[in-house]
């Protein structure tokens, strides 16, 4: 099941070369044939603007059917994919205007694209298909809707907070850990970052930071999972912010004395293979469904929420 809208042109319609011309030219698309596809490693985010066919028939009753493009995004997902999506359909007219239908609208018929009407319908029939696929295969793992829009406002376009390379910004995810669902940050080798807010922190540590008076092979990668409190404190003398999310930044070019002590300390780190992170969209969004936290949760404490 999918969200659909259909884009008539302004006049005659624009060629294949332009379409494709204009995705070529945006950051997170794939081209396939006549489909050009948006997938986001940074937020999990994806959907699908596609030239429409030609079948040589057209129904003068489908408000579609001189519809030359078409956008698809799949349903049960969390909020934040149409907000996401919100960006590049907008984009997508202010290169190539003329009107949309909404098949999903409440009166669906063709007009100028409204972002609030179509986050507003997006999440009404996204809600039905959360109901429906909780239905056939059962609840899975969930999280907070604020934990969502946490997740995605720290996760969007991260590199441009990376100050030129000085820092590294790392993801928040969802892992599945000792059967819980968890928020995580991963940091490696103490490296100059900005951390935000996690329920865990996974520790990645190379070689060159391994226990006084041990040695590892070159190459050797260990790993170790701790609460975001164990860590938190090694933060004091960070520069602390909160937006887009709550985190911890600061630079340096050799590693703090406290920190490489820290890391050095470790001890008994994780198997390998052992951490199955979870994509978003595999984790119901419950604010999606309006659905309260249950009273016992199977969760961490997912910021704190």
């Amino acid at each position: 099941m999918s969200y659909d809208l259909s884009f008539l042109p302004d006049g005659a319609a624009p060629s294949r070369e332009a379409f494709l011309a204009h995705f070529k030219a945006r950051p997170n698309y794939e081209i396939e044939g006549d489909q050009a596809w948006y997938r986001s490693e940074d937020t999990g985010t994806y959907f699908v603007f596609e030239l429409a066919s030609a079948d040589g028939e057209s129904d003068p009753e489908d408000p579609a059917a001189a519809a030359w493009a078409a956008f698809n995004i799949n349903y049960a997902r969390p909020r934040f994919f149409a907000r996401e999506a919100v960006i590049e359909i907008e984009a997508f007219l202010g290169v190539f205007p003329g009107a949309i239908v909404d098949p999903q609208a409440e009166e669906p018929e063709r007009g100028a694209f409204d972002s609030a009407r179509f986050l507003a319908a997006w999440d009404r029939t996204n809600a039905t298909s959360y109901e429906m696929f909780v239905k056939q295969a059962g609840a899975g793992p969930a999280a907070p809707g604020e934990v969502f829009d946490r997740m995605w406002a720290w996760n969007f376009r991260r590199e441009d907070r990376s100050k030129g390379g000085a820092v590294f910004v790392p993801k928040l995810q969802f892992l599945e850990h000792e059967g819980r669902l968890a928020t995580i940050v991963i940091w490696g080798d103490a490296y100059p970052s900005a951390l935000p807010r996690a329920d865990l922190v996974v520790l990645v540590r190379s070689e060159v930071l391994a226990p006084h008076g041990e040695t590892r092979p070159d190459g050797t990668r260990e790993t170790f999972v701790l609460p975001f409190s164990r860590v938190e404190p090694l933060l004091r003398s960070w520069q602390h912010g909160t937006s887009p999310a709550e985190h911890w930044e600061k630079a340096y070019t050799e590693v703090p004395a406290d920190l490489e002590e820290f890391f050095r300390s470790l001890r008994d780190p994780v198997p390998d293979g052992s951490l199955q992170v979870v994509p978003p969209d595999r984790v119901r969004d419950l604010g999606a469904t309006g659905t309260p936290p249950p009273a016992k949760r199977r969760w961490f404490g997912l910021f704190g929420s």
